[in-house]
């Protein structure tokens, strides 16, 4: 099974309008994935492209609509890469040598404002790198730089690429994150409550239940999938003690009631808020249910988007737990994918869902947004155990 996006490297490639991201691309990946034209602002919409590339592996290049766009539709544009631009690991800025230099410079802010490291790429024109302004502002502010041009070769491309990459990234950056092995031995028995039922896609099992495996297996765990009505059982087969129960955040009530005190129980959705964002900030956001009152809104953030089913997560069980527990009139606003809205002082509470196709840079991004704005944050899986009473029994063996 190829590498899911959310693992992968995010580089970025940004720059000014023509000042060849999408040549730049194609030359990468050696194919035309970006359609390239004279036409400033050809690449409207960003253009994802995943790939191997040694020695980072598993990779997501991503092409963006230029900045400086001028165009009737250029603002909305620049917005649009904005928010690309907040998933970023690294960054490639391309640099023509013949447009403002001034306009590659706020680009270049704009990286530093995010903390994305970035390397340049002097494009498509030998000459460029005889630019005395271009190459003393990159000397200046010690930027690593390669050429794209036609006169060099493939092999001497990737090679000055590779250097610069390889400089720029970030001394955190972890190429196989672990989701749950850390927390057993080889020869460990988990047992992964997996629900069947209306959310559940057909024929197969969710992501964060398919990393969880396969981080087990590779760790050499006794893996044991089951449904919620046959743990019981499960759990009276099974000749050693469990090291670990873990059960998708709905089924938490019905876990907690059959697994004994004695083995650890958590949650998915919790063992993603470890691995991708923040476990203490989440803990501390889940405490503000308590002080919701009426004419509060709550910013309900699903990653993936689809249709709404009965019974819903997102739009039914959690609002409707809040509601019930804190007997208050609370409003609720749900958005879905990468949207994030601007507006976030309007909102008293902010519960993100486990972020399985997020990648890591993303949802640390939104939880700084939230508590830059004074907006606690948690998610599904610490709303879910909290409204069920066993918020501690789900932590307890990660804190």
């Amino acid at each position: 099974m190829s590498t899911i996006k959310s693992l992968r490297l995010h580089i970025g490639i940004v720059g000014q309008t023509n000042a060849g991201k999408s040549t730049l691309l194609n030359t990468i990946t050696r194919q035309n994935v970006s359609i390239v034209s004279m036409h400033p602002g050809t690449t409207t919409d960003p253009v994802e492209k995943t790939m191997e590339l040694k020695p980072f592996g598993p990779v997501l290049f991503i092409d963006t609509a230029g900045y400086e766009d001028h165009s009737l539709m250029g603002q909305s544009r620049q917005k649009k890469t904005d928010t690309y631009v907040d998933r970023f690991d690294i960054a490639i800025l391309v640099v023509d040598g013949v447009s403002s230099l001034e306009a590659d410079k706020r680009i270049a802010q704009k990286l530093r404002e995010r903390k994305i490291p970035f390397c340049i790429c002097l494009a498509n024109n030998s000459e460029v790198a005889l630019k005395k302004e271009w190459l003393h502002w990159m000397k200046e502010e010690q930027i690593p730089y390669f050429l794209n041009n036609l006169l060099t070769s493939y092999e001497e491309f990737l090679s000055g690429m590779m250097d610069c990459l390889q400089s720029i990234i970030p001394s955190d950056w972890d190429p196989t994150p672990t989701m749950i092995s850390d927390l057993t031995n080889p020869g460990d028995i988990v047992i992964l409550v997996i629900p069947v039922d209306k959310e559940a896609p057909k024929n197969r099992i969710i992501l964060p239940q398919q990393q969880a495996i396969r981080d087990l297996l590779d760790h050499s765990s006794i893996t044991i999938v089951t449904g919620v009505s046959e743990l019981a059982t499960v759990l009276d087969c099974c000749k050693k003690t469990p090291a670990l129960v873990v059960t998708d955040s709905q089924a938490f009530k019905e876990v907690f009631a059959i697994v004994p005190l004695h083995i650890p129980v958590t949650g998915f959705s919790i063992l993603l808020a470890r691995m991708k964002g923040d476990l203490p900030i989440f803990v501390h956001g889940v405490q503000a249910i308590q002080n919701l009152r009426s004419g509060d809104r709550v910013l309900i953030l699903e990653a993936c988007s689809h249709n709404p089913v009965c019974n819903d997560i997102g739009r039914e069980q959690i609002p409707k737990g809040i509601l019930h527990l804190t007997k208050q009139n609370i409003e609720f606003d749900v958005y879905s994918g990468h949207d994030f809205p601007d507006n976030l002082t309007d909102y008293k509470l902010i519960i993100h869902c486990g972020g399985c196709i997020l990648n890591r840079k993303e949802i640390q991004h939104r939880i700084k947004t939230a508590l830059h704005n004074n907006v606690p944050i948690t998610n599904y899986g610490m709303v879910l155990s909290y409204l069920h009473g066993d918020l501690e029994r789900a932590l307890k063996i990660l804190m």
